[in-house]
């Protein structure tokens, strides 16, 4: 699957950091751009705007990652069961992307919530 990120954060984490032979997906935060986008541990990087992952510099790499925006995004998605190939669940992913793979995403976190007074907050500050 390939999916572009327009800006933002990108709320994953990879198993290493190339030149690599393979580079996997270790984590994903809750909630994030790779989430919405159905990221899941496990998923292969291959490639990062239209080039081989493994092959970058650890430079090239970071830089992309960080700041490369649009930043294209190529992944070998985990088979969901141990009878599938990762060829079907490609294919799969492609003929049906999640709902929110198909318009712009939000990267703004929601606004903090203020802090209610309590009884013991009210003594202090009289």
């Amino acid at each position: 699957i390939t999916l572009t990120a327009t800006e933002g954060g990108l709320g994953f984490g990879v198993s290493c950091f190339p030149p690599a032979e393979q580079i996997f997906v270790k984590k994903v935060d809750a909630g994030s751009w790779a989430a919405q986008h159905g990221l899941r541990e496990g998923f292969q990087l291959l490639k990062v705007q239209g080039k081989d992952a493994g092959s970058l510099s650890p430079e090239e790499f970071r830089s992309a990652m960080k700041s490369q925006r649009p930043l294209e995004l190529s992944f070998l998605p985990v088979p969901e069961s141990p009878k599938e190939s990762s060829q079907e669940v490609a294919e799969k992913a492609a003929q049906d992307p999640p709902p929110e793979a198909q318009g712009p995403v939000s990267t703004e976190k929601p606004a903090a919530k203020e802090p209610t007074e309590t009884k013991e907050t009210k003594e202090t500050n009289e």
